[in-house]
């Protein structure tokens, strides 16, 4: 006696089994113009969308993604791209889970336990940190004596730190001074690195306006980034003598000036 078909609007009560003898057959939906929209693939152990079998590729893949459509299989991974025109995710099998990103069959990235490797798959070629914010309320610490105060909402520094890489900007606007000598020191977000050859040295660069004695209009600064391990940044003035540098002090420091910052450096 053949089975029944329930009614649209009923449940089956219970578990449902088709191809229970697990024999070698195929099921396929198929749409107006694609006859496997849908195919249950029987002999490779495959579900794929929008594809047949010569799309498919391993059973070692767990889901398979073509130009054509997209592929479960019995695997632990995520594979696509069969042909050699068609990029590709490869989500690999085994302990590794790696998610895998393939241009022409050849691996341009993947995702790892340790981030994003990309055109390399050792430490120097992942990434293993983004990260946005500001800075705390900051300081300006004259080198030897004195003081710099700066204004409320003029205290703080942007940044954007992708890997090792800190770029910073923003403003700090002096409220007033008393008798500042010396380079005056600001705080960083992120300590300073030790890459080899002093490779971690940083000359940024910044301006300031409204500033007291500047010669010939300049108000360049120069940001000194110097020491492994710390992170503590430096402001100096550029002018004429000195070697081009001078402490950014009472000789410049004034009330009303505002420093602008843009710079970057590589953190530890």
């Amino acid at each position: 006696m053949a089975a029944k078909v329930p009614a649209a609007g009923v449940d089956l009560d219970g578990a449902v089994t088709v191809n229970e003898s697990s024999a070698d057959v195929d099921f396929r939906i198929e749409t107006n113009g694609n006859a496997n929209m849908f195919l249950v693939d029987g002999g490779n152990d495959a579900v794929i969308f929008n594809g047949s079998t010569s799309n498919f590729a391993s059973s070692s893949q767990a889901v398979q993604v073509y130009n054509s459509g997209l592929a479960f299989t019995s695997g632990y991974g995520i594979q696509g791209g069969v042909n050699a025109d068609r990029a590709s995710i490869n989500l690999t099998s085994g302990s590794d889970g790696h998610v895998k990103f393939n241009v022409n069959n050849s691996e341009v990235a993947r995702f790892t336990s340790g981030g994003l490797a990309i055109g390399g798959t050792g430490a120097a070629n992942t990434l293993d940190d983004y990260e946005e914010g500001n800075t705390s309320d900051l300081t300006l610490s004259p080198g030897t004596s004195g003081s710099i105060s700066l204004q409320d909402g003029f205290r703080q520094l942007s940044y954007t730190k992708v890997g090792r890489l800190v770029t910073i900007t923003g403003i700090l606007k002096i409220t007033s001074v008393s008798s500042p000598t010396g380079a005056p020191t600001f705080t960083l977000p992120f300590v300073l690195a030790s890459n080899s050859d002093t490779g971690e040295i940083t000359r940024g660069h910044g301006y300031v306006v409204n500033a007291a004695a500047a010669e010939n209009g300049d108000g360049g600064l120069i940001i000194e980034v110097l020491t492994a391990g710390s992170a503590t940044a430096s402001i100096f003035k550029t002018d004429n003598t000195t070697n081009g540098l001078r402490d950014f002090d009472s000789t410049f420091a004034t009330s009303q000036a505002e420093i602008c910052f843009s710079f970057s450096y590589f953190s530890a």
